[in-house]
C-alpha cells in the first residue's frame, strides 16, 4: 500500500512541474518527465499547437500560390498587350511611311498647295517621330501602370494617322 501511495506522490509531482508546451518536449525530461507529459495530456497539447501551426502555415501557401497564379495571369495579358501593342505600332509606323511616300509623288501646281504639302510633310515627320517614341517605350516593358498610358497614347496616333490620310487624299 505505500509503494502505491509512494508512487502516486511522484506522479502528482511530477504531473505539477511541467506547465507550458515549452517545458513538454519530448526529447528532453527522461522517463520521469515522459511520464508526466502523458499523464498531463502536455505531449497532446503540444502535437495539438503544432498542427494547428502547421494548418496556418499551409492556409498562408495556398494563398500565396494563388496570388501567385493570378499574378502569372496579369503578366500573361500585359505581355500580349505589349505585343499587340508593338504590332500597332508597326504597322502604325509603314502606315506613315506610304504616306511620306504618297506625299513625296503628289505633284502640286500653286502656291498655297505646296504650302500644304510642305505642311502634311512636317506633320508626317512628326508622327514618325511619335510613332518611334511609342515603339521604344513598349520595347522597355513598361510596368502595367504605364501600359494604359501606352495605349492610349497608340489610339491617338491612329487617328492622327487617320487625319493625315484625310489631308493627303483631300490635296
Amino acid at each position: 500500500m505505500n509503494k502505491f501511495l509512494f508512487m502516486g506522490s511522484i506522479s502528482l509531482l511530477i504531473t505539477g512541474c511541467a506547465t507550458t508546451t515549452m517545458e513538454c518536449d519530448p526529447s528532453g525530461g527522461g522517463f520521469f518527465g515522459g511520464l508526466q507529459g502523458v499523464s498531463s495530456g502536455c505531449y497532446d497539447q503540444r502535437l495539438s499547437e503544432r498542427q494547428q501551426n502547421l494548418d496556418s502555415i499551409r492556409q498562408v501557401q495556398a494563398s500565396a500560390e494563388y496570388e501567385q497564379s493570378g499574378l502569372s495571369q496579369q503578366r500573361t495579358l500585359a505581355q500580349n498587350e505589349l505585343i499587340r501593342l508593338s504590332n500597332q505600332a508597326q504597322v502604325l509606323n509603314d502606315e506613315i511611311t506610304q504616306l511620306s511616300r504618297n506625299l513625296n509623288a503628289k505633284q502640286v501646281s500653286t502656291k498655297q498647295a505646296t504650302d500644304r504639302k510642305n505642311s502634311l510633310k512636317k506633320k508626317v515627320k512628326n508622327l514618325q517621330g511619335k510613332t518611334q517614341q511609342l515603339k521604344s517605350a513598349i520595347a522597355q516593358q513598361p510596368a502595367p501602370d504605364q501600359l494604359k498610358q501606352l495605349q492610349t497614347e497608340e489610339q491617338r496616333l491612329k487617328f492622327e494617322v487617320d487625319a493625315l490620310k484625310k489631308d493627303l487624299y483631300d490635296l
